[in-house]
Parts: C-alpha cells; sequence; structure tokens
C-alpha cells in the first residue's frame, strides 16, 4: 500500500484512510485529495440530508449529487466538527418504533435521497457479480477445503463430503474425520479415518500424528486405549 501510495503522490495515511473507510486500494490512489468540505451548496445538502442517514450513506449521496470524491472518514470528521448527529444509534429503544415504521419511502426521504438509494438496488432475481456457485471450493487459511452444497450459503468441508460418499453413512454426532498423512489437501479414501472428538483432542495434544498414515494409525490406537483405561478409571471412582 505504502508503494502504490508513494507511486500516485499521495500521502500513506490518507490511502490508508480511505481503504479503511471502503474504497479498494485502486480506488484510494487514483482519487485526488479534496482538503475539506467548503463548496457552501454541498454544505446546504449535507445540513438537508444528515438526518436519520449513516455516515456511510451520506458521503455516498453527496458524491452521486455533485460528483466529488469525499471519504466515508472526512465526512465524518465534518459531522463530528460541526456537531452533526444524525440520531441514528444502531438500535431503537424497548417499546420505541422506527419513526418512519408504516410510511412509504417518499414521506421522509427526499426526492434526491430516493434517487441515489435507488441507484443501489437489486433488481429483483438479479444474482450479485461475486455470487458463488453450488459446487464451488474454496480452501481456508487453516488448508481445509470447503464445499458449497447450498444456497444461500450452505457450506461444508470437503473431506466431511467425500468420506460419507466413500462409506455411505452419515458421521455420527461426537465423531469426525482425520487426514491419517496430516495432509488437508488429501482426500484418498484410505487417508480419511473417523475417530471420536475426544480421541481427536488426545492425538494434538500427545502430539501423536505424523506424515506417514502407519504411525497415525498407531496414534489412534494409543489415544482409544488410554481414553478406555482413563473412563474406566473415573466409572470406578
Amino acid at each position: 500500500m505504502r508503494l502504490k501510495a508513494d507511486a500516485a503522490g499521495l500521502n500513506y495515511n490518507t490511502v490508508y484512510m480511505r481503504v479503511r473507510g471502503g474504497m479498494s486500494l485502486e480506488e484510494a490512489v487514483s482519487k485526488p485529495v479534496v482538503k475539506s468540505i467548503l463548496n457552501e451548496e454541498i454544505r446546504k445538502f449535507i445540513y438537508g440530508h444528515y438526518k436519520g442517514v449513516s455516515t456511510e450513506k451520506l458521503v455516498n449521496l453527496v458524491n452521486s449529487k455533485f460528483g466529488t470524491s469525499y471519504s466515508f472518514q472526512q465526512m465524518l470528521a465534518y459531522k463530528k466538527n460541526h456537531k452533526l448527529n444524525s440520531g441514528l444509534t444502531g438500535r431503537f429503544l424497548k417499546g420505541h418504533d422506527s419513526p418512519n415504521k408504516g410510511k412509504k419511502m417518499e414521506e421522509f426521504l427526499s426526492p434526491e435521497t430516493i434517487k441515489a438509494f435507488k441507484k443501489n438496488y437489486f433488481p429483483k432475481g438479479n444474482i450479485p457479480h461475486n455470487h458463488l456457485q453450488v459446487g464451488t471450493e474454496i480452501t481456508r487459511p487453516d488448508g481445509y477445503v470447503w464445499r458449497k452444497i447450498g444456497e444461500p450459503n450452505r457450506w461444508l468441508q470437503k473431506h466431511h463430503i467425500l468420506y460419507k460418499q466413500y462409506h455411505g453413512t452419515e458421521i455420527p454426532e461426537g465423531q469426525c474425520v482425520t487426514f491419517l498423512d496430516g495432509d488437508r489437501q488429501n482426500f484418498e479414501k484410505d487417508n480419511l479415518v473417523l475417530i471420536s472428538l475426544q480421541e481427536n483432542q488426545y492425538l494434538n495434544k500427545m502430539g501423536l500424528r505424523f506424515e506417514d498414515q502407519d504411525l497415525t494409525q498407531s496414534g489412534i490406537a494409543i489415544a482409544k486405549l488410554q481414553i478406555t483405561i482413563i473412563n474406566k478409571n473415573r466409572k470406578e471412582d
């Protein structure tokens, strides 16, 4: 980010705050620096629209109407400096309904505000550009692969799906599937083994996982034996 800021001739903190305010890095380094909100027409617009409108929506309204490039942080600072409180708290007090409840949009928003809001509406039946199809697989930072199995956002770990396919059975409650060689990308049938959550915890605690499948199988056998002994001693006590 610092290199791109320098290349664009912008202050690093300016670019950082723009990105933090919701801009992409490309937008942050391409927007001209706007030092302050000086235009009297813009000021009047802000004073006429800040009530009941979030800072994010307000800056979008201003930029849309006047073709400006104010950032979220600039608008937030302007509101604080001029003591402009939208009245939004993020929640309603117990027993109080929204003041706009039951009203049509035209009754409490200006035509300009409505027009700006509608620009962000998705048409009925529209699918967002970043929508992921059922069957999509993603690898998360921990190395586990997840597959989308349903809409709108149903995901399941791939090794669980394949284990059920291999064996034609559900994974019982209190059990999980582990990788014998520790490779979370190896989905071969002989590498996926069903163990109890208690056994899984014991393997992790005692360092009984290995890259060699046979050694991990031995570790599982040790875990089963130790857990059996522990549970037996608890019953006797």
